[in-house]
């Protein structure tokens, strides 16, 4: 079956904006008017979402954004599917996460999909800032959310050290990318200092109670794999070969 992700390039987003607004009486009850423009403004947030997360997936497959695109991108998509998740739950999010990822899979890296990536781009930011009222900031919010990653990342390489997870080669290729990520986000950041980041994490964790379970090493797997991720965003580490 041929499938597309619908993004007309001028999009009303009344409906979508309700939303919150109409949670109380999606809850409660309230009346059926109230409960007929929830059901219409859930609908048009379903569709929004499902196109925003098609188009994260295909950049996350064709890379076709540039860094700070790509952060900008990424942020709003966080902050939106927090704030969905909230409302909506779990598996709402999951199912339309999943339909995105295989409708994505299926379309081609050409100029088609380099406007579905950017019109992805701009819905996000249009659709975060009405259901959250969180607006991107270039300059700063980049480099909060970055500064919070950056040490999350420097944490999970201190429990997997600590914890031994993992052969010694695979920690020592996390602390090299780490590494080559502070040194270019410190060029990005000056007045943040991410070595330091990383030497406070260690420190941390070095005075912590840590208990070393499959689940952790599960999700200490999962920092390492997006900070290989970072490291190729920003051009410091190689991607997979083919």
């Amino acid at each position: 079956m041929n499938r597309r992700i619908s993004m007309p390039a001028c999009r009303r987003f009344a409906a979508a904006a309700i939303l919150l607004a109409g949670m109380s009486g999606f809850a409660a009850g309230g009346q059926a008017q109230e409960t007929e423009a929830s059901d219409e403004a859930v609908e048009q947030l379903s569709s929004d979402y499902t196109a925003i997360a098609g188009g994260w997936w295909l950049d996350q497959k064709c890379r076709k954004l540039a860094f700070e695109q790509k952060i900008q991108f990424e942020w709003n998509v966080g902050q939106l599917t927090d704030a969905i998740t909230n409302e909506l739950g779990a598996a709402w999010v999951a199912g339309r996460q999943k339909s995105a990822k295989e409708i994505a899979l299926e379309l081609p890296c050409d100029d088609a999909a380099v406007s579905l990536i950017g019109d992805s781009v701009t819905l996000a930011s249009v659709v975060t800032e009405q259901l959250t009222g969180l607006r991107y900031e270039a300059g700063v919010t980049d480099r909060d959310y970055l500064t919070d990653r950056f040490g999350s990342m420097a944490q999970g390489l201190a429990v997997a050290d600590r914890c031994r997870f993992g052969a010694d080669t695979a920690r020592n290729e996390y602390k090299s990318w780490l590494d080559l990520i502070g040194a270019a986000l410190d060029q990005r950041y000056p007045g943040v200092n991410f070595p330091s980041l990383a030497l406070d994490a260690r420190l941390g964790i070095d005075s912590a109670t840590v208990n070393c379970t499959p689940e952790l090493a599960a999700r200490i797997q999962s920092f390492r794999a997006a900070t290989r991720a970072l490291g190729i965003d920003l051009g410091v580490v190689a991607p997979p070969a083919g």
